[in-house]
């Protein structure tokens, strides 16, 4: 998600599609908050469908709950208010995400 948010691969009005399997393990991964930390944002989330790619075919093993085909777009630039703090901004490493996801959730 860095490499692409933050690189001309994505262009302003560009979608990023990602499908992922339903279920455990792919649900930890929390892919709406890796976009989010990287400035990207879900435009929507529909379940894919495997017809509409003639050949396709899954080696992946099979979770019984289809897939979901994720659509990220740039998230808009908020304005920022004078006393919020400067939040560190996610440097793509699992590491400081999982940091900055325990701070998150410590703050009363």
């Amino acid at each position: 998600f860095v490499n692409v948010a933050s690189s001309s691969l994505l262009s302003e009005s560009g979608e990023l599609h990602v499908t992922i399997p339903r279920g455990q393990p792919y649900e930890q991964w929390s892919l709406p908050t890796l976009a989010k930390l990287a400035g990207l944002r879900v435009r929507c989330a529909t379940p894919f469908e495997p017809s509409v790619f003639p050949g396709y075919t899954c080696d992946a093993p099979h979770t019984g709950g289809g897939a979901l085909t994720y659509s990220f777009i740039r998230a808009a630039p908020r304005a920022q208010e004078a006393e919020e703090p400067v939040r560190k901004k996610f440097d793509g490493s699992v590491k400081d995400m999982i940091k900055q996801r325990r701070k998150k959730a410590r703050r009363p």
